[in-house]
């Protein structure tokens, strides 16, 4: 095994806190962009300023469920028909698997990463005893996609590409009990790197910077925790073949774990960006795109606000009438009062009213950043943004069309790593993962058994990893029970009469108790009753009334009529509402539209 000479260890180490000072720049916005996504009710620790309108939060929670609403499936595959079966047995393995570790959870903490700054995971397979790492229980054996942090990423800043980087890691803290406990590290080493009274949790350890952490706890009372922790710095050295454990500020300690990398060949780390940057491995984030408007939109509101706490209106009355003006004040409402003034001598006076244009420019803000947001408004289905259901289904269209190069992102991403862990699956020497088979050719039969090394087939090069394209596609129970319906209206019905000659049935009391489910019915298992035992003669025959009742006319006569209303939208009742408060004449239909609810 290739091994660190000290010289090479010493520069290794100068190298990472150069690439962490380089990157602390990019952290501090990111870290800003936090702070008014968590706005400023969030601890001590949030946005300086509150935030009324926070478009970033919506931006970022419709984007993380647009592209990470599920679970991952693979898809297994192989061009050998004999090891079909085989195939079926892994892509079972790999999806307990990610089911068993929460990958949904973990792809979800990676993209919302990937829009603040840079998403990455960290794979492989726990060879060690339990071991708690990054706050994560690792069993023995066990497979794991841990997701790291913006803030706890090492990358090789002086690269041009993340394949150029010659160094990649994360950092972790561990308590002294978990280092001798995970069997990883000598007793004497742990001794050593936990020599050392530094406590701060909230603070970097290259830069003294502040961290995700510290939005969550004061920066003025120092975090004491029930354990010490420490922290330390995975590395892994693609040119070297070789993964290390260091302690950080300690250059003469050498590595506590320098192991040869036999996993995967794209190694450890798996990174996700969304913006591609020419000649740099640092990525542009979607974040980037609507900070500036996001920050307008809440100086510009917070302004209104102001102004209207700063409105009033009072009744000005002639001097020498003030007696009328106090009677009129303490009558009530409807309430008739004597008044001996000049007529007009009572007037209201509104002073510091709001200004007109600036609540046009931020309706017109609003509208800006919701088309820089990929049309944010048709991706959250905060209403119709067409007049007709045609028109507004083209544009939901397109708004996902606009989002597209950020789902091919996260589907390439998620297939990388489902790859890496049917890697592990496939070479897990003790692998021992439940999983539930169909029989085939027997309908609702299932065969418990568990995925062992002696049901593998061929060579791991023979099966292609892919993912269920429709696995991580999110699915209302509404939507499903749609799909259903039509799926038996175009497709089952017709074909009613010929399901017998295939020895098939179509079950009616599941699919009423399917809609009854997904469609939250209960009453229509109660509409239903099952037919008394008439005997096979007085059945009736699937797909017809039976052979003695009335037939159906073979004319039939429908009537189609089509009605044109005038419709409203969310945004030209906002385009409409801004062009009359900056002095302007809108059409009289967008008058119109504006006393009517969006959609009608």
């Amino acid at each position: 095994m290739v091994t660190l000479s000290e010289t090479d260890y010493a520069r290794l180490h100068n190298s990472v806190e150069a690439s962490i000072r380089k990157y602390r720049p990019f952290v501090d916005h990111a870290l800003a962009a936090v702070r008014e996504y968590v706005g400023y009710e969030y601890g001590d620790n949030g946005a300086s300023e509150k935030v009324p309108f926070n478009y970033l939060a919506q931006f970022m929670k419709v984007h993380q469920r647009f592209l990470a609403p599920r679970n991952p499936k693979a898809l297994i595959t192989t061009p050998k028909p004999e090891l079909k079966a085989a195939a079926n047995d892994l892509a079972l393995a790999v999806n307990h698997i990610t089911e068993e570790i929460d990958l949904e959870a973990t792809m979800q903490a990676a993209v919302i990463n990937a829009l603040f700054l840079v998403g990455a995971v960290k794979i492989g397979l726990n060879t060690s005893s339990t071991v708690e790492l990054g706050g994560v229980t690792h069993d023995v054996g066990q497979v794991f996609v841990d997701c790291i942090d913006f803030d706890d990423l090492i990358l090789d800043l002086h690269a041009k590409r993340v394949e150029q980087m010659q160094f990649m890691g994360n950092r972790y803290r561990l308590t002294k009990r978990e280092m001798m406990d995970s069997g990883l590290f000598k007793p004497d080493w742990v001794e050593k790197a936990c020599a050392t009274d530094d406590m701060n949790l909230i603070r970097d350890e290259v830069t003294g910077q502040e961290r995700l952490q510290a939005m969550s706890q004061s920066t003025s009372d120092p975090a004491e925790t029930f354990e010490p922790t420490f922290e330390l710095w995975d590395l892994w050295l693609p040119g070297r073949n070789l993964c290390i454990t260091v302690v950080p500020g300690k250059k003469n300690l050498p590595p506590g774990r320098t192991v040869e990398w036999q996993g995967p060949e794209k190694g450890p780390y798996l990174v996700l960006n969304y913006g591609d940057v020419p000649g740099n491995v640092m990525p542009l984030a979607p974040r980037c795109a609507v900070i500036e408007l996001h920050d307008a939109l809440n100086i510009a509101l917070r302004k209104l606000i102001r102004q209207a706490q700063r409105e009033k209106t009072v009744l000005a009355a002639p001097r020498g009438s003030t007696h009328d003006a106090e009677t009129m004040k303490e009558a009530g409402d409807g309430e008739v009062v004597g008044y001996d003034g000049p007529p007009g001598g009572l007037q209201p006076v509104t002073m510091n009213a709001l200004n007109a244009n600036l609540q046009g420019f931020f309706l017109y803000l609003k509208q800006l950043a919701s088309e820089t947001g990929g049309n944010l408004d048709a991706l959250a289905g905060l209403g119709p943004m067409a007049e007709t259901a045609t028109q507004d289904e083209l544009i939901h269209s397109s708004a996902s069309r606009q989002v597209a190069d950020l789902a091919e992102r996260t589907l390439k991403f998620a297939k990388r790593i489902l790859r890496q862990v049917a890697h592990y699956t496939w070479y897990d020497p003790l692998g021992n993962t439940p999983i539930v088979k169909t029989v085939e050719g027997v309908r609702s039969a299932e065969l418990a058994m568990r995925y062992t090394p002696d049901l593998r087939e061929g060579d791991l090069l023979d099966y292609n990893t892919d993912i269920d394209p429709f696995s991580m596609k999110s699915q209302t129970p509404q939507e499903r029970m749609n799909a259903i319906m039509q799926l038996t209206t175009q497709l089952i019905l017709p074909a009613l009469p010929f399901l017998p000659q295939a020895g098939l049935m179509f079950d009616w009391n599941e699919f009423f108790d399917t809609i009854s489910r997904y469609g939250s019915l209960p009453e229509l298992k109660h509409l239903l009753k099952s037919l008394p035992d008439m005997g096979m003669g007085m059945m009736p025959q699937q797909g017809g009334m039976g052979g003695e009742g009335p037939g159906k006319s073979p004319v039939t006569t429908r009537n189609y009529t089509r009605t044109n209303r005038p419709g409203a939208t969310k945004q030209g009742q906002e385009a409409a509402m801004a062009q009359m408060l900056m002095g302007g004449n809108p059409q009289q239909a967008e008058k119109a539209a504006l006393m009517r609810p969006a959609g009608v």
